[in-house]
């Protein structure tokens, strides 16, 4: 009809053209992305390149139409829990690696999994407590400025590293492994007593989360948390002392997300939402039992030789200069370090455990090369050493393509420092940019065959090599990358030791996939386990 207009409306479901006039408004639909020709959008990311660099930056491109008030949540299917996965759909649908995506009309992010230009945007500050738009929202209230959250401008985020670096060192970390066998011990004896004498069903997302929990406490608060005791027991006790953190870390990860896009909409429409109820009771036990922690760690003195890094900042504390260090931000960083140092290792260590469920070949060929360097240690766990590990090249394989497919942090934010130019395209100073790893860890030009999980790609070359292993940046390298990066490698590999030699490992019920901040399953991460 004469005046009318095509909007085309990408979704996951095919592309949906909205022809409007003055008077009439029609909606046809395209063919569904499995009939569409195929490469389409591989050659045009291409020729969008080429055009790019002849005419200069442009404006980041955006799913259209941007419905009001509702922004891009019709393209993203409103799946508030699987926003990851329904952008990289996006991706491959507009043929673009840079988009423009708003949760609501005026809550904008760019997102990218451009590359190598995420490695540059990894270089920016991260300014997340002065964002407008898309900040910490009600995540603010749970992470407060621990170190993964405070401003790269504000003064305390250098002096929190000078304080807590030297507890994550390399050399550190390698001289607690026996530390962490002793963790792994204890996770052993808890799936026999669950699976029983003969093998059972496992949800290994809560024994993990058990572990690494008791692991941290153990480690780095000089605490024994007793949390694979609590596998045993069932439900949350009322004693505080006694409380499940990998229940509290779940109800506050998810009720966050599904917080999250209220919050944006209206910052006080979360507060008289159900969830939120739970959330903050949630952080609350947690509270009181990092309360408690501190009292309890700060009773046992401390001596030249320790290393656990709730020691350091409570002398850092305690120091003539430490009035900088409130009671407040000490809370903030115990909280980051329970999320971090837990929420995160767990869940590389459960997927991965699910992953050889299902490839038993992988999984009795990790079993025999661990299996090697376990009898050079006398059959003792507590005896391996870094240098063992280091000679487990699938050990290594299955843990690197574990954080390539289930990346702990699916998505990082950084602040454009100046008008910057990302993929080809203008980010304006200050514009927050996400660097979208999971969609950056499923490119097939630079991990062939994405979506399967692949040990060997690491191992053997061939094929499904990646382009570029630079590529994978599950702890966003640059000034604010994860500083627990080496405790969580070493953990998860000693850990992953000891259970594929002590188990054989089979599917059982279906994972829920969700992205609550981390990669979680709604439903557990159940196995059966039979005893070795």
């Amino acid at each position: 009809k004469k005046g009318t207009r095509p909007v085309p409306c990408v979704t996951a479901r095919g592309t949906f053209f909205i022809m409007m006039s003055s008077s009439t408004v029609l909606v046809a639909r395209s063919p569904t992305p499995s009939r569409r020709r195929p490469c389409v959008a591989a050659r045009s990311i291409v020729e969008r390149q080429a055009v790019t660099a002849a005419r200069g930056p442009r404006v980041v491109p955006q799913p259209q139409p941007v419905w009001p008030v509702l922004g891009n949540l019709p393209q993203l299917e409103f799946d508030v829990m699987r926003i990851p996965a329904q952008v990289a759909k996006l991706y491959g649908e507009m043929g673009t690696n840079t988009m423009r995506v708003a949760l609501f009309s005026k809550a904008v992010a760019v997102r990218t999994r451009s590359y190598p230009d995420a490695l540059r945007v990894l270089q920016w500050p991260k300014e997340m407590q002065k964002r407008k738009g898309i900040g910490l929202g009600v995540l603010q209230e749970f992470l407060g400025e621990g170190l993964a959250s405070i401003d790269s401008s504000n003064p305390s985020y250098k002096r929190l590293l000078e304080v807590m670096n030297p507890s994550f060192r390399k050399v550190t970390t390698d001289a607690m492994l026996s530390d962490f066998a002793a963790v792994g011990g204890r996770m052993l004896d808890t799936i026999r007593q669950v699976a029983g004498p003969g093998g059972g069903e496992v949800d290994m997302q809560a024994v993990a989360g058990a572990a690494t929990v008791d692991s941290i406490g153990l480690l780095h608060f000089r605490t024994d948390l007793g949390q694979l005791g609590r596998v045993l027991r069932g439900p949350m006790s009322a004693d505080l002392d006694e409380g499940d953190v990998p229940a509290m870390m779940n109800d506050i990860t998810r009720e966050a997300q599904m917080l999250m896009l209220p919050g944006l909409l209206n910052p006080g429409l979360t507060r008289v939402l159900p969830g939120y109820a739970r959330y903050r009771h949630a952080i609350s036990r947690l509270d009181a039992l990092i309360e408690r922690v501190v009292q309890g760690r700060r009773s046992q003195g401390f001596r030249d030789e320790d290393r656990d890094v709730l020691g350091a900042i409570l002398q850092a504390q305690d120091a003539e200069d430490g009035d900088w260090l409130t009671r407040d931000l000490v809370r903030d960083q115990l909280t980051t370090l329970f999320f971090a140092g837990s929420d995160t290792t767990a869940s590389t260590v459960a997927w991965c455990l699910y992953e050889l469920s299902k490839n038993q070949e992988a999984q009795r060929a990790l079993r025999e090369e661990v299996g090697k360097q376990l009898a050079d240690a006398g059959g003792d766990p507590a005896k391996v050493t870094a240098k063992m590990l280091d000679a487990c090249p699938l050990l290594a394989g299955c843990m690197k393509e574990t954080l390539r497919v289930y990346p702990p942090a699916p998505v990082i934010m950084r602040d454009a420092p100046d008008d910057e130019v990302v993929d080809g395209y203008l980010v304006p100073k200050g514009q927050a940019i996400a660097i979208d790893i999971y969609g950056l860890h499923r490119r097939p030009d630079l991990f062939p065959e994405p979506d399967r999980w692949l040990p060997e790609r690491w191992t053997e070359g061939g094929r499904h090599a990646p382009a570029d292993a630079k590529a994978l940046i599950p702890f966003a390298p640059g000034p604010r990358s994860c500083i627990g990066r080496y405790f969580a490698e070493r953990e998860t590999q000693l850990f992953l030791c000891i259970l594929v030699a002590g188990f054989e490992w089979t599917p059982s019920q279906e994972p829920d996939i969700a992205h609550a901040v981390t990669i979680t399953s709604l439903n557990g991460i159940h196995l059966n386990a039979r005893p070795i």
